[in-house]
């Protein structure tokens, strides 16, 4: 490996693989939709969930604002790590609307369209 061609195209091959990779794992993240969730343990209502290093979370509380949802409960990571561990979830800010059932349904980002419905 003395040759500098051979290191260099050895540094950008596993440079377009990291790259690849981190590109894969975001497109994953992205993709994973709202889900139901059995028996979440949460009174009926909806749920903000958040994070102190949350940048986009103000702008959810903002949306819930604007679009009249006076009733909801906010739980971060920091205060309730069990129910945020208990339902899997891996994005803030979402809304998770729990059923008089006890079903909740995850939304991941807090959508507007799922806002403007509540």
């Amino acid at each position: 490996m003395g040759d500098p061609w051979a290191r260099a195209a050895v540094l950008i091959g596993v440079a377009v693989l990291a790259l690849t990779l981190v590109a894969l794992l975001r497109r994953r993240s992205a993709r994973r939709p709202e889900h139901e969730l059995p028996a979440t343990g949460l009174p009926a209502g909806i749920y903000l969930l958040t994070s102190a290093g949350c940048a986009t979370c103000e702008d959810a509380r903002h949306r819930l604002a604007a679009a009249g949802v006076g009733e909801y409960t906010e739980l971060s990571w920091e205060s309730r790590p069990d129910v945020f561990t208990r339902l899997d979830v891996d994005a803030v800010p979402s809304l998770l609307v729990v059923s008089s059932s006890g079903m909740g349904t995850i939304h991941p980002g807090a959508p507007s369209s799922v806002i403007a419905g509540l």
